[in-house]
C-alpha cells in the first residue's frame, strides 16, 4: 500500500511540474482534467486536424484515381447532365471504373442494372444519380439547373479544377464532425465519470470529467485515424473499419480510468480509529495479551 501511494504521488508531482502536454499516459491525461479550457480545446482543434488530414489522404489515395480512371473512358463527345437529365450516346449500361472502395457506372438503359463489388457505387441513371453500399442504397435527383459536361475533354478540365475544392471540402466536414463530435462524447460521459471520480475519492468534479473525457478521445481518434488510413490503402476492408469504432470507444474508456487514477484522491476525514479485528478481545488494549482472570472458567 505504501508503495502504491508513493506511486501516485510521483505521479502526481510529475503532472504538476509537466502539465497538460500529452495525453497518452495516465498522468497526462490526469493533467487535462486539471488544466484550462483553452490549452485543452487547442489540442482538441490539433486533434481533430490529424483526423481531417487522414480524411483527405484517404481520400486521394482511394477515391482520386477511380475518379480520375473514369474521366479516361467518357466519350469524346455527346454526354453531358443538363436540365436535370443524363444526355448519353454511348452504351447504356457500361463501368467507368471500379477498385475495391468506390465504382463509377453509366446506367442509362432500361436493363436489368449493374452489379456491385466495390463497397460505394456511384451510378449516374437518367434523371438521378443512384449510390448502393453495404449499407442500403439512395437515389438523389438532378438539381434542375445543373450543367455536367461528361464528354472526356471537358470532364477532364472540370475535374482538374474542382479537385481541391473536393479534398478541402472533405477535410472541413471531417474537421466540423470531429470538433462537435467530440464535445458530445465528452458531455455524454462527463456525468457517469464525475460520479466514478466522487465513488473512487478523487479530485475531479463535473468540468473535469468533461475535460478528462475530451482528453481521453485523443488516444482513440488516432486508432480510428490509422485504420482509415489501411482501409485507403487496401490493407483492411470496410466491416473492418467498421468493427474499429467500438475499439476505439473501448480505447478511450481506458484512457478515463486510466487518467482518474492519476488524479490526487480526496484525504479521508479524521475520526474515531476502528478497532483492529486480529488485535485481541474487544475493549481491550490491541497490543496487550488478555489475562488469565478475565477468562470465567480460569
Amino acid at each position: 500500500m505504501d508503495g502504491e501511494q508513493g506511486t501516485a504521488q510521483g505521479s502526481t508531482s510529475w503532472v504538476a511540474r509537466l502539465g497538460a502536454w500529452q495525453p497518452f499516459t495516465g498522468p497526462g491525461l490526469a493533467a487535462f482534467a486539471r488544466t484550462n479550457g483553452t490549452r485543452l480545446l487547442l489540442f482538441h482543434f490539433a486533434a481533430s486536424l490529424v483526423t481531417s488530414a487522414a480524411v483527405i489522404w484517404s481520400l486521394q489515395l482511394a477515391w482520386v484515381p477511380v475518379v480520375r480512371d473514369a474521366v479516361e473512358q467518357l466519350p469524346d463527345s455527346g454526354a453531358e447532365i443538363r436540365a436535370g437529365r443524363l444526355q448519353w450516346s454511348g452504351e447504356p449500361e457500361r463501368l467507368l471504373s471500379e477498385r475495391p472502395k468506390l465504382a463509377i457506372a453509366i446506367d442509362a438503359g432500361e436493363g436489368p442494372g449493374l452489379g456491385q463489388s466495390a463497397d460505394l457505387q456511384v451510378e449516374l441513371r437518367p434523371d438521378s444519380v443512384h449510390l448502393r453500399g453495404i449499407l442500403g442504397h439512395v437515389t438523389v435527383p438532378y438539381p434542375p439547373g445543373l450543367e455536367l459536361p461528361l464528354d472526356r475533354t471537358r470532364a477532364s478540365a472540370a475535374w482538374g479544377a474542382w479537385l481541391p475544392p473536393f479534398l478541402a471540402l472533405g477535410g472541413g466536414a471531417a474537421l466540423a464532425i470531429s470538433l462537435l463530435g467530440g464535445w458530445v462524447l465528452a458531455t455524454l460521459h462527463a456525468p457517469g465519470l464525475a460520479f466514478m471520480g466522487w465513488i473512487s475519492r478523487r479530485h475531479l468534479g463535473l468540468m473535469g470529467a468533461w475535460k478528462l473525457a475530451l482528453a481521453s478521445l485523443f488516444p482513440a481518434g488516432l486508432v480510428f485515424d490509422g485504420a482509415l488510413l489501411l482501409y485507403a490503402s487496401h490493407w483492411i476492408r470496410l466491416p473492418t473499419l467498421v468493427a474499429v469504432l467500438p475499439i476505439a470507444l473501448l480505447t478511450a474508456w481506458i484512457a478515463m480510468l486510466r487518467g482518474m487514477a492519476c488524479l490526487p484522491a480526496i484525504p479521508k476525514e479524521p475520526g474515531t480509529p476502528q478497532p483492529n479485528p486480529f488485535g485481541g478481545i474487544r475493549g481491550t488494549d490491541p497490543g496487550r495479551t488478555p489475562s488469565k482472570h478475565s477468562n470465567p472458567f480460569g
